[in-house]
């Protein structure tokens, strides 16, 4: 088996040790905390030669759409102050993999006006930017002509294509993965077709009111 290193947990001290891989045969391998609760371990069927592990949610990059978010947004919906400390981890992840040379570029294609949910995505933008994300805004009224693959996705390098999955709720209920070079070639083309004609986060000023 051959694995390659994802994502690194970067708020756990003192050895960051919560970690993602990807596998050569379709898998993951998660290394995490033990799960030794008696009453956790019991509302689950383990089999021999399995076991569990615990990992924060801050460690999986793809956490927006999860039951993480659902106390910001109510927050933000109730007109209630919130510090972003929750995108802490996130943001540094962040800086620290720009200021090694990764480059981060997120589009969203968005219908206007924008929803409650994107409204709310706006508002937190800011500080991901700030930290070196590249995230650009697509009115989906410029992208009727464009060819978009069924569901949301985060490429890695050219090599791995995430696919998430979201119920109607808007929580993502599955994650794909795969390394197919067609689809890899295919999302790539969607992704830059769109990204001609995204608008930067600070020049994008829909009526949010």
């Amino acid at each position: 088996m051959h694995i390659r290193f994802v994502a690194k947990d970067p708020d756990s001290v003192p050895d960051q040790s919560p970690t993602l891989y990807k596998t050569d045969r379709e898998s993951w391998l998660v290394q995490g905390w033990v799960v030794s609760d008696p009453s956790a371990l019991a509302e689950m069927n383990i089999p021999e030669g399995e076991t569990v592990a615990e990992i924060p949610d801050r460690l999986v990059p793809f956490s927006y759409g999860t039951e993480t978010e659902i106390p910001h947004l109510a927050k933000w919906a109730a007109g209630e102050p919130d510090d972003l400390g929750w995108l802490g981890p996130w943001c540094t992840f962040v800086r620290d993999a720009a200021t090694a040379g990764k480059v981060f570029r997120r589009a969203r294609v968005v219908s206007e006006p924008l929803s409650d949910y994107q409204r709310w995505a706006h508002s937190l933008t800011a500080p991901m930017v700030d930290a070196g994300e590249d995230i650009r805004w697509v009115p989906r009224a410029r992208v009727s002509e464009l060819m978009f693959p069924g569901n949301d996705f985060w490429l890695f390098d050219d090599e791995l294509l995430v696919f998430l999955v979201f119920a109607g709720n808007g929580l993502v209920v599955d994650r794909t993965t795969t390394t197919d070079p067609d689809l890899i070639a295919g999302c790539r083309a969607s992704f830059e077709a769109a990204w001609a004609l995204s608008i930067p986060h600070r020049q994008y000023a829909p009526g949010l009111s």
